[in-house]
């Protein structure tokens, strides 16, 4: 996203990020909360999963329109999602500790490649990695 910001300027940025939250819009279902957290980061709280089959239909969906072409001024661009993930109760912390937890899957899902999603789980991200990204 920073090299959108720096070849076309801070206003197609904006316009790709309003473009993206609109997107996302789209796919929650009502009750569901989009959520800018701050530069290119979205929150998503999503309510009342049917089961996680649903769940993944609904990240590919996210995966699929997020990185669609987005056309702006006179151009398009091309962005991808990273997308980290944790469930509450399942994960019993208060909002901070589940955000934080999401974005420490969300650098997993970087790590594999572009147009990814991963989990949370406490078991598989090193000590050492959680406190490097917080």
């Amino acid at each position: 996203f920073k090299q959108i910001n720096d070849v076309y300027g801070h206003k197609v940025g904006d316009q790709v990020l309003i473009e993206i939250g609109k997107r996302l819009l789209q796919i929650v279902r009502t009750g569901d909360t989009v959520s800018r957290l701050g530069g290119d980061e979205f929150v998503l709280l999503m309510l009342d999963l049917d089961n996680k089959q649903h769940l993944e239909q609904i990240l590919q969906r996210i995966i699929k329109d997020v990185s669609g072409p987005i056309a702006v001024v006179e151009t398009t661009v091309i962005v991808s999602a990273s997308i980290g993930i944790t469930f509450f109760p399942n994960d019993n912390n208060d909002m901070d500790k589940l955000l934080h937890h999401a974005d420490q899957a969300m650098y997993q899902a970087k790590q594999g490649g572009k147009n990814r999603y991963a989990f949370f789980d406490s078991l598989s991200v090193p000590e050492n990695k959680l406190e490097e990204c917080s």
